[in-house]
């Protein structure tokens, strides 16, 4: 581990630090771990600052100074100089895809193709170097770089079409697919489109396109896809721990469970001690199957999860998908989306309220969290009166509902999250004005533009903001994801060609620039939403031992340095996951 170096402690140490007192023997009181030497930001705010950390078996046993804690040392003890690096808890991604993330790693990345014929180029590469695969996947493609009206399953069809293809775009809500694949999942011009999702058609002759919008159209050519599904979401999960714990991950959200309806894969990996973090699952309700069906899977499946291992896995989490998304025209909008672009209008709300209310006032009774995905400013009204409606039905308790995504936010909205205590769960790498940003503004309307990602005002509003990546939609790096937050850059092609002194920030009164308020959208904050502020979030005695050691002082760098900032270990539940 760069700039880490670790020692038995020898009994000289152990006898000056007074390992044994007359109450209690060494057994009882020493530590496994120590770590010394450290800038340790606890984010307890009894106890901000320490420079030493004592961890027995999975616990955090002792925060303070060298000295004191140095008197949990035993001959055993693993002592480890972090040589003046800092130290944070563990952090929580608030909103993470890890199948589908991990998937992305293994497959074609297209996120920095910007022509048909670049991704036609790559497709024959990546089929060149891998003549045995089953199908391909992946993608990432950036909708600014292409006119998807013209995108064709023939332009994939061309390079590779003796296997099933399906890329997907940087926002996981649409997908562009071959001929192979369509004929594998069955669909033509005579399929109907299902519930909340779309085939696009060719104007003249009603065949389809290739092009695939939303998630329950998604499912079923998933399923036709060759291959053992389960040994592939394996393979995938563990790749994404990973990459998430070398990021400083130590707990997550799972979103909902692409692929994975009822979680299987994660208790797979449970068992098999290779679970490499803390798991949040949630359920996904979304329209396309009929709801009673639903509820009942869902219900189910937690009682059985109720049977592991509380503290790494936890099924108490339904996501309910509200909207789409503005750059496909299936957000839910408040006012109509802006001239030729109108006659989308009704298309975002994937639920009436006398259809969804039912449903939730089941879940919220059984004690499920409420998670919504809304992007529309319609989507989040309907999700802010909902919370509001189970408070009249079933009585006001601690749900901490969260909404994610919040990229359009009525102004006459964000006082509402205080006060139904719901969780602003924001993509702060969203937080940037990229040419998918001005395309969206053409689909509103430069008047309600202001109200973009508007975090500054969410959190001056008193609402409680959450971190979470949407990996793999963006980076799961939190780094980086803050550094966006603080500065909000403009990095459309215009301001590119601005002098560099007249370089300005994306609407600059919606910045985060508060670093510890951030810490804590990764930290505490982000384990309270998941009821387990008790257990993470911040380092102190009796908490459990999730801990990470980065490179730099990211209190005490420029904000435009955040980003650069290394994970040099990661510990979770005791045992380093991870070292660089």
């Amino acid at each position: 581990m760069t700039g880490l170096s670790s020692r038995p402690a020898n009994l000289l140490t152990v006898l000056m630090a007074g390992l044994i007192s007359a109450a209690a023997t060494a057994s009882e009181t020493g530590a496994d771990c120590i770590f010394t030497n450290a800038v340790i930001y606890t984010v307890n705010d009894e106890q901000p600052w320490a420079e030493a950390v004592a961890v027995r078996n999975n616990e955090i046993i002792a925060v303070g100074s060298e000295d004191d804690v140095l008197r949990y040392a035993r001959p055993e003890t693993r002592v480890i100089d972090v040589d003046g690096k800092m130290m944070l808890p563990g952090f929580i991604d608030s909103h993470v895809h890890p199948i589908w993330g991990g998937a992305t790693l293994l497959q074609i990345d297209l996120r920095d193709a910007d022509s048909v014929e670049e991704v036609q180029r790559r497709l024959k590469a990546f089929r060149e170097r891998h003549p045995d695969v089953e199908y391909i996947s992946g993608g990432a493609w950036q909708r600014g770089n292409f006119d998807t009206d013209h995108l064709h399953r023939h332009q994939i069809d061309a390079v590779v079409g003796d296997i099933p293809v399906i890329l997907y775009d940087d926002l996981g809500h649409t997908a562009w697919t071959n001929s192979k694949t369509l004929e594998l999942a069955g669909l033509d011009k005579n399929s109907e489109d299902p519930e909340g999702g779309q085939f696009r058609r060719d104007a003249q002759t009603g065949e389809l396109t290739g092009i695939v919008k939303e998630l329950p159209a998604f499912e079923g050519i998933e399923r036709a896809l060759p291959g053992d599904k389960e040994e592939l979401r394996v393979k995938h999960l563990k790749v994404a721990l990973r990459y998430l714990n070398e990021n400083g991950i130590t707990s997550f959200l799972n979103a909902y469970m692409v692929g994975d309806p009822l979680g299987e894969t994660f208790v797979t990996l449970y068992k098999n001690s290779e679970l490499t973090a803390r798991v949040r699952l949630s359920f996904r309700l979304s329209g396309e199957r009929p709801m009673d069906e639903t509820l009942t899977d869902i219900l189910e499946r937690h009682a059985a999860f109720a049977q592991i291992d509380d503290n790494f896995l936890h099924s108490g989490t339904v996501k309910i998908f509200l909207d789409g998304v503005i750059l496909n025209f299936t957000a839910a909008l408040l006012q109509p989306y802006k001239g030729k672009y109108a006659q989308y209008d009704s298309s975002g709300y994937l639920f009436r309220d006398d259809e969804l209310r039912p449903y939730a006032v089941e879940l919220d009774k059984a004690g499920f969290q409420l998670h919504f995905h809304a992007v529309g400013d319609g989507a989040t009204r309907q999700a802010l009166d909902l919370i509001d409606y189970l408070n009249e039905v079933n009585g006001e308790r601690d749900r901490r509902a969260g909404i994610s995504h919040l990229t359009l936010v009525s102004p006459k909205d964000f006082w509402r999250f205080r006060q139904l205590d719901i969780y602003a769960n924001a993509q702060l790498l969203w937080a940037r004005r990229t040419q998918a940003i001005v395309d969206v503004e053409r689909y509103i309307g430069l008047a309600r533009s202001p109200q973009l990602l508007a975090f500054g005002k969410l959190q001056r509003a008193g609402a409680t903001i959450v971190g979470g990546s949407d990996w793999p939609v963006s980076t799961a790096n939190p780094f980086a994801a803050m550094q966006m937050a603080a500065t909000r850059p403009d990095l459309t092609r215009s301001a590119r060609r601005r002098p560099a002194d007249d370089a300005r920030a994306w609407l600059p009164e919606q910045r985060l620039t508060d670093i510890e308020r951030l810490i804590r959208a990764f930290t505490i904050d982000g384990a309270r939403w998941q009821f387990r502020e008790h257990l993470i979030g911040s380092i102190e005695p009796g908490k459990l031992a999730d801990l990470i050691v980065i490179d730099q002082n990211i209190l005490d760098v420029p904000i435009a340095k955040l980003s650069e900032t290394q994970v040099l270990m990661t510990m979770v539940d005791g045992k380093i996951v991870y070292e660089r």
